[in-house]
């Protein structure tokens, strides 16, 4: 599938470029690396049960609301943002000698960057994710190779 976008933006400083571009998917945010910033792989993560009941409980007016919540966070802090990432979807495990669909709590991920994970803990503490009932964040810093 080919997708088409339209340039939407540039935007630069703090050392990288922002290049925003909207296509039939929505809205595509991707920083140009900072290298001397750290690499995060973030995973937004939510038990099972309680996504469950969101989605069971919540009304249209309710996902459009918290999309909006995410949408404006991620511009308030795209200087962050490497990858905005997308949602997740079911998990299966690989191993040489089988493979089996495993449930996870991933909701979704994004790359992001900092000059520290500490830096970047607090900016995912101001996030929407986490008003979710049982919701947590897990952020590994990505190696450099």
């Amino acid at each position: 599938m080919a997708m088409k976008g339209v340039l939407e933006s540039l935007v630069s400083g703090r050392g990288f470029l922002v290049l925003r571009v909207r296509c039939t998917l929505g809205l595509i945010t991707t920083n140009f690396m900072d290298i001397d910033m750290k690499k995060f792989l973030v995973l937004y993560n939510v038990p099972s049960e309680k996504m469950k009941q969101s989605m069971e409980n919540n009304t249209p007016e309710d996902h459009k609301k918290s999309m909006e919540e995410w949408m404006k966070w991620m511009e308030e802090n795209k200087a962050y943002f490497v990858d905005s990432g997308a949602p997740a979807g079911k998990n299966s495990r690989v191993s040489q000698d089988f493979v089996t669909e495993e449930p996870n709590e991933v909701g979704g991920y994004s790359i992001m960057q900092a000059e520290s994970k500490e830096e970047l803990i607090k900016v995912i503490q101001t996030g929407p994710h986490l008003a979710w009932d049982g919701a947590y964040v897990e952020v590994m810093e990505l190696m450099a190779m």
